[in-house]
């Protein structure tokens, strides 16, 4: 039989609201210390400061607080590249490209214990919502592309989003967790900018 991995209800009081971040903050805490197969809800509730009943009325098991972890996540992710397609409109491409990949660096820089702890299931358990914010992301990318149409060689704007949104995303990834170190340099940015203008408008 299937498990719920969704919440059971949503926070609408201010105070609900509060007690369910407190509850997915202790998540995290508990998942970057003791792993996700040694995570307990029992010891979630207590960091949370809450009771496990509380923590049961929005929560039915720790698959759905993984999951409510995992799109807290995305969704900052999400904020932080909306806000640099707002910042960056009237910018060239190389700054706005420049900001875009600086922006998803310092991101995954935050935690990059709770970030290699979530990569560890989130293809197992989140999936979907990964999914979901991708294709946000692609959304949000596409739009400022559209605006630079005549900049751009790329034929496609549709496979050239997704190549870009899927390169910066992978390689963002894989190096949060195997190559922390780049994120200190300036030439990993340099690198990275380099090859997406090379493609989108033929020179870095």
């Amino acid at each position: 039989m299937q498990q719920k991995i969704q919440p059971r209800k949503q926070p609408r009081q201010k105070r609900a609201r509060e007690t369910v971040a407190a509850i997915i903050e202790a998540t995290a805490i508990v998942l970057k210390r003791e792993g996700y197969e040694k995570t307990n809800t029992n010891i979630i509730a207590e960091i949370a400061g809450v009771s496990i009943g509380t923590l049961y009325q929005y929560f039915p098991n720790k698959e759905s607080l993984f999951m409510a972890l995992v799109e807290d996540h995305s969704n900052r992710m999400l904020s932080k590249l909306q806000e640099t397609a707002i910042q960056m409109a009237d910018a060239p491409i190389s700054d706005t490209v420049r900001h875009y990949v600086k922006v998803m660096i310092q991101a995954h820089s935050i935690d990059p214990v709770l970030h290699s702890a979530l990569i560890a299931q989130v293809f197992h358990l989140g999936k979907p919502i990964l999914q979901k914010a991708k294709a946000h992301s692609i959304m949000i990318v596409r739009a400022y592309l559209e605006t630079r149409r005549d900049e751009i060689v790329a034929k496609d704007l549709d496979i050239a989003t997704y190549i870009i949104v899927t390169m910066v995303e992978s390689v963002v990834h894989l190096a949060a967790i195997e190559r922390p170190e780049f994120f200190q340099t300036d030439a990993f940015v340099d690198e990275m900018c380099g090859n997406i203008m090379r493609y989108l408008v033929g020179s870095s």
